[in-house]
């Protein structure tokens, strides 16, 4: 249900500015932590990528 609600929003990682997708994984990877200074950017899991997470920001178009 969760996962319905985020794409109606568009909160999920396929809307999200910090979702690279010019990378060797299908899914994208997230790039707040480098961004952040938080650590690497991590590959995003199949269960994260419809429903976003707590960094979601909007994508400029």
């Amino acid at each position: 249900m969760k996962q319905m609600e985020n794409r109606k929003k568009g909160t999920s990682c396929w809307n999200c500015k910090f979702n690279d997708l010019s990378g060797n994984t299908f899914l994208g990877t997230c790039t707040w932590f480098a961004k952040n200074e938080k650590g690497q950017n991590k590959e995003i899991p199949p269960e994260v990528v419809d429903v976003g997470c707590k960094y979601f920001a909007t994508k400029n178009a």
